[in-house]
């Protein structure tokens, strides 16, 4: 809704004089006047001290502007009434002939307005887009000022409660985490001793593997009579064969008291790492052993002396050794195997159990924060700081209103562009020419259609080239009549423009022409009218007085009152209206008090 824009009185008023009684008796003379003395100076005291400025002020809002244009003209027979367009364009309908009977507002001939009509979509577009806008800023500020009111309220007591529970149940989920992680760790421990337990049996079961492979099924390949006992019981053709067995044997040998000795160390205080190690030194006793036999079976085929059956016996021996060798090599393999993915287990189960403990401790400090903030209470520079935004906020709001109001000054002006395509009757009547044709380039200001009017009479006036630009056809006008009284209004349209300049007592003026809305038998030709044409309307719009403006160098400014200072503000203006208010287009904030009067005291 339109507000009109009101005034307020000024801040600092002057004192009247107290109104004292006459005395009645002669002696109170003196008194009174000593009191009239006292209460001066007392009044100066108080009074003098006070701003030495005496303004009026009105508070900026929206209004609503009307521009009137007043002249004088002459009431004359009616006449026909020649149409034409603002500007050239393409003529894309006919709607009437010579002949037609037309009434006012009928739209006659248009031209092409695709163009115009996609920059008025694009500008609806705009205008919603920014009405959208403003919605959210709103909404923005109202969640800003719910902030503001909260933190003005400051910590209720059930809030404080709700944030002790949070840091009791903190540390109660703290001390649940810490039992977790020793639990995990002491199950993590169990499982792991749990497979190593079986690491010695599976130890000894590699070196009797061991032990019966070298003293039984390969004791017959070997000389038992050397010191070494590492010389083959039969010959073979490949020098360096025999001695890669003799070396093997070597090794094995070594490997198999290797073995015993690591076995032999271990007890129920060693170390997981000893039993690393004691596995490690049976991976590698068994590959030895391996070696050895890989070596013994490669020595039987080179034999060529060797007869078949003991040949076929030892490679019976050597294959059975063999694969209890592999046997023995898998298991301590898998125990391995077992013992790493354990730590794996172990360790991905720890880490998660710390992660939790330092999640909670986290959580702990974060609810132990919450806590002390909220017995602290709200802080003056938090109530400043929120008060902040929340004035950004409603002066992003005060801009949104501003492009609102731009987009839709755009959409009203390709509205009006629009509308000047298409040529509308003024007047009722009777067509009496018609030349326009579908497809036609038609220039502007060229005679397209005429109209005989059915009213009687009509009124002529010429307006001076000032105002001229605010006048259009299809404006309305109230008008009296010198003939009748002032309260007789009558009323008429705006039917047409003269393109052409009269001089007049050397004034540019252009004779406009309007018709009576209704026929009136009182109505006679030669009467004088006084005529008040609505030239131009906007609503919506910020106004103030026109006393208000000030012209400094061409540029307009106005002063505004913060606190007890002022301040000078350019502003833009628009539309003049009747009552002497102007249109501030841009400077102003709904809200801001405008100085309209400023008077030194001495």
């Amino acid at each position: 809704m339109a507000q009109k824009i009101t005034s307020k009185k000024s801040l600092h008023k002057k004192s009247t004089k107290p109104d004292f009684k006459r005395p009645q008796r002669k002696h109170y003379y003196v008194f009174g006047a000593v009191m009239i003395v006292v209460l001066a100076m007392l009044a100066q005291s108080i009074f003098g001290k006070s701003s030495e400025l005496n303004y009026d002020y009105i508070i900026a809002s929206i209004a609503d502007l009307n521009q009137e244009v007043s002249v004088t003209g002459k009431v004359k027979s009616s006449e026909s009434v020649d149409l034409s367009f603002e500007n050239s364009g393409k003529i894309t309908t006919v709607n009437v002939k010579v002949g037609d009977k037309v009434n006012k507002g009928q739209v006659l001939v248009t031209l092409n307005s695709s163009e115009l009509n996609a920059y008025l979509a694009q500008a609806n577009a705009d205008y919603q887009s920014a009405q959208a806008e403003l919605m959210r800023y709103e909404a923005v500020l109202d969640q800003e000022k719910a902030v503001l009111a909260e933190v003005k309220r400051g910590t209720r007591p059930e809030e404080i409660q709700i944030k002790q529970t949070a840091v009791t149940n903190a540390e109660k989920a703290l001390e649940d985490e810490k039992s977790n992680l020793e639990a995990v760790q002491s199950e993590a421990d169990t499982d792991l001793d749990n497979i190593y337990k079986g690491v010695k049996d599976i130890l000894s079961d590699a070196l009797t593997k061991m032990q019966f492979a070298m003293d039984h099924q390969l004791e017959d390949m070997f000389d038992e009579s050397t010191a070494e006992k590492d010389t083959l019981s039969f010959s073979i053709q490949d020098p360096s064969l025999e001695t890669q067995v003799k070396w093997d044997k070597r090794e094995a040998n070594a490997s198999v008291d290797n073995l015993t000795n690591s076995i032999n160390a271990l007890s129920d205080a060693s170390s997981y790492i000893e039993y690393d190690a004691a596995l490690n030194t049976a991976i590698s006793s068994l590959s030895d052993v391996n070696s050895l036999l890989i070596s013994l079976s490669m020595a039987v085929e080179d034999s060529a002396t060797l007869p078949e059956t003991t040949a076929d016996t030892y490679r019976t021996s050597i294959n059975t050794a063999r694969s209890n060798i592999d046997t023995a090599l898998s298991s301590v393999n898998t125990k391995k195997q077992s013992i790493s993915a354990q730590i794996a287990t172990n360790n991905t189960a720890i880490t998660a159990a710390e992660t939790a403990v330092s999640d909670a401790e986290h959580t702990l400090l974060s609810a132990q924060d919450n806590l002390t903030l909220a017995l602290a209470g709200t802080q003056p520079e938090e109530i400043a700081a929120q008060e902040a935004v929340v004035k950004q906020s409603e002066a992003y709001i005060n801009t949104q209103k501003a492009r609102i109001a731009s987009a839709a000054a755009t959409v009203q002006l390709y509205q009006a562009r629009i509308a000047k395509n298409s040529l509308v009757s003024p007047i009722n009547g009777i067509i009496t020419k018609q030349d326009a044709k579908v497809g036609e380039i038609i220039a502007s200001a060229t005679s397209v259609v005429s109209i005989i009017s059915e009213s009687k009479f009509q009124i002529e006036t010429h307006i001076p080239e000032v105002d001229i630009a605010n006048v259009n056809v299809g404006d309305m006008a109230t008008l009296t009549l010198d003939a009748f009284r002032r309260d007789a209004e009558f009323e008429a349209s705006v039917i047409k423009v003269d393109p052409a300049e009269e001089v007049i007592e050397g004034v540019s003026t252009y004779k406009v022409t309007l018709e009576f809305t209704q026929e009136d038998e009182r109505i006679r030709s030669g009467m004088t009218a006084n005529l008040e044409i609505q030239a131009a309307s906007k609503s919506q719009v910020y106004a103030v007085p026109q006393r208000a403006i000030e012209y400094v160098d061409g540029t307009k400014f106005v002063q505004v009152v913060h606190g007890e200072e002022f301040e000078k503000v350019q502003v833009e203006t628009g539309l003049v209206g009747e009552d002497g208010m102007v249109e501030i287009t841009s400077g102003l904030e709904e809200g801001d008090k405008v100085v309209t009067y400023i008077k030194d005291q001495k």
